[in-house]
């Protein structure tokens, strides 16, 4: 269980390209995670409503005493992608059962 940051750029299309750190406990120690994916949206022009996504990548995973390399594969869902704020809600593996619930600010020139 942990809690972190990411930062996102998605291009005109549907693609988006992620990364987060988190920082938290995996059994009783200490531990951080890196992640580097490739989402890829099916309705990314939606105002309203919500967007399913799939993403997938490679995480690093940092625990007291050592680490390791990882695939992670993940589906989800985002509200009003096309819009500057929402949430989302994740569910995949890698590495073990991994989830995610958050809240995002868009940034548009």
């Amino acid at each position: 269980m942990g809690g972190g940051l990411g930062v996102a750029l998605r291009a005109p299309g549907r693609e988006r390209f992620s990364f987060s750190v988190t920082a938290g406990s995996l059994d009783g120690a200490f531990a951080g995670r890196g992640e580097l994916l490739m989402g890829f949206y099916l309705t990314p022009e939606r105002r309203q409503g919500w967007s399913p996504y799939a993403a997938g990548g490679v995480a690093l995973e940092v625990v007291q005493g050592g680490h390791q390399g990882n695939v992670v594969l993940t589906l989800g869902v985002e509200s009003s992608p096309a819009t500057e704020t929402g949430w989302f809600l994740e569910a995949g593996v890698g590495d073990g059962v991994r989830g995610a619930l958050g809240f995002r600010w868009r940034h548009r020139r």
